[in-house]
């Protein structure tokens, strides 16, 4: 048996945020315009939010003209643009005031069901704008799709569609943008990343995102992304030899790493971000890790054997020897010149993940370096 009408209560639906000043002024200029967008459905809502953006912006005299132009302001007899403006955001249907040439004109069919899934609470002045101009340009049509086939409109989707790099504006990523600087970390990821990518590798690269379960965050994406990737760019201090082999790979460092039963296999991404390199110590079989530093400078950060056990103070030595002779690699203090006083650093509990045994005479201090470059 269907409800009686006389039982139901619209429950309304505020009105906040930035465009609440708009909104009181339209009702000053024509009673009732508030109470009426409190109990407007989301669609009829979100065509009047959007064009309260636009109001707010160029101002009612702007708005008024253009949905004359468009025949919506028939049989109203006032001068006062602003209450013309408001009537025809309660009288006209969404389709209609969508495409005035105001919103988004000819372009408008899809707008309807981007505009729906926003729901009932306004995006920011600014996230209209930019769907104004993602609906409206031709340009950004492949931009705009992915909004149109059923993505979640928010602020941050809408932002993420007109920023991101083309090849990015997927539904699979759009999709799991939550943040304002997650597009910008998606913008930098892409422009580092995607250009060592061989172009061979890029078919499989879509299809592990497509392959994303929905609960799952971009980030196991984009390790498989860098799994792709043949070379880091950026290079070492010591040329291949028979003493040595750089890491130059994430495969590389994979193999590495199971060789030698570390962890090494999980620092990849700081080789790729150039924050650390590793070597692989032929005999006997060790890790070195180099800190990358300014102006072409490494420092080295730990020598590390099978299992992450110590290696002879001999061999220690004779590494550190062969790294500092390129004059680009130091050791740090508690391994130099401040090595006496380390030797109370485990009782004050400070660790050291520096080379604890080796001698050095004529270390550079790192200051005196920078000060030299």
């Amino acid at each position: 048996m269907p409800p009686r009408l006389d039982k139901i209560t619209l429950r309304p639906n505020p009105v906040t945020g930035p465009l609440l000043v708009t909104v009181l002024g339209l009702d000053r200029s024509y009673p009732g315009y508030l109470r009426y967008l409190t109990t407007a459905s989301s669609l009829k809502r979100q065509t009047n939010f959007i064009a309260l953006a636009i109001l707010d912006e160029r101002g009612s005299d702007y708005l008024a003209s253009h949905f004359r132009a468009a025949g919506l302001t028939e049989g109203f007899s006032g001068s006062d643009s602003s209450a013309q403006v408001a009537r025809v955001l309660i009288t006209a249907r969404a389709q209609d005031i969508c495409r005035s040439e105001a919103l988004f004109g000819a372009n408008s069919c899809a707008s309807g069901g981007v505009l729906h899934r926003i729901g009932n609470d306004p995006l920011s002045p600014s996230a209209y704008h930019s769907l104004i101009q993602l609906m409206r340009n031709t340009q950004h049509r492949d931009r705009a799709r992915v909004l149109s086939q059923g993505c979640s409109v928010s602020d941050f989707t809408v932002a993420a569609a007109l920023r991101l790099p083309l090849p990015l504006v997927r539904q699979e990523i759009i999709s799991r943008v939550h943040a304002a600087e997650r597009i910008d970390e998606l913008i930098v990821a892409f422009n580092l990343m995607f250009p060592l990518v061989p172009e061979a590798a890029m078919p499989e690269v879509w299809q592990s995102l497509e392959s994303l379960p929905p609960g799952r965050s971009l980030k196991r994406w984009l390790e498989r992304v860098i799994d792709k990737v043949p070379r880091f760019p950026i290079s070492g201090p010591v040329s291949d030899d028979g003493e040595t082999t750089f890491l130059s790979s994430p495969r590389a460092m994979r193999e590495a790493g199971l060789r030698l039963q570390n962890c090494l296999g999980t620092r990849i991404n700081d080789s790729l971000l150039q924050r650390c390199i590793f070597y692989f110590w032929h005999d006997p079989e060790a890790i070195v890790e180099l800190q990358c530093l300014s102006k072409g400078y490494f420092l080295v950060r730990g020598v590390h054997g099978k299992a992450n056990g110590a290696l002879d103070g001999d061999v220690l030595r004779k590494i550190r020897a062969k790294f500092e002779a390129t004059g680009k690699v130091l050791v740090g203090a508690e391994s130099a010149h401040a090595k006496e006083i380390n030797r109370c650093s485990k009782l004050l509990d400070v660790w050291n993940r520096e080379l604890p045994d080796l001698h050095d005479d004529e270390i550079m201090d790192l200051m005196e370096v920078e000060d030299a470059a």
